[in-house]
């Protein structure tokens, strides 16, 4: 058998739980924040987000040289190619945030119908995934 740890203030849903006739909530839903393995989970993939942001952002820019790298990021914003795929990126990520799912597939799909490699198509939707899921779960623990 369980032993909960219930949240017996007096907190809105509480109250709400009551009026439904419904036990009331356990403290780590009331308290997410106050979870220390969900604390050092998150401040992980933030560190690692960031980590991974770096260094792409330095092996473009040092692979290249600076004026190379901002030149091709100028050369890229100015096409009607990158903004076609962020649009199409952003319904891919409606469609998964709404249905949970599906966002590997409408990216690829688009990918592969504008002349991308396959093996291109997949590293890039994989690269956008980490990231996508990356916040999203730190927006679930922290907010």
């Amino acid at each position: 058998m369980k032993i909960r740890n219930l949240d017996l203030t007096g907190n809105p849903v509480n109250a709400e739980h009551q009026e439904l006739g419904l036990p009331p909530i356990e403290e780590p839903i009331s308290h997410p924040g106050a979870h220390p393995f969900l604390q050092a989970a998150m401040w992980i993939a933030i560190v690692v987000l960031i980590a991974l942001v770096i260094f792409l952002i330095g092996r473009f820019f040092f692979s290249n040289n600076w004026s190379g790298g901002w030149q091709i990021v100028g050369e890229t914003l100015s096409g009607n190619v990158f903004w076609s795929a962020a649009m199409v990126g952003f319904l891919a990520q409606v469609i998964d945030g709404a249905l949970g799912m599906a966002y590997g597939v409408t990216a690829t799909t688009f990918l592969l119908a504008t002349g991308a490699t396959p093996g291109a198509a997949s590293a890039s939707v994989h690269i956008a995934e980490i990231f996508t899921t990356g916040v999203s779960g730190i927006s679930h623990v922290k907010f």
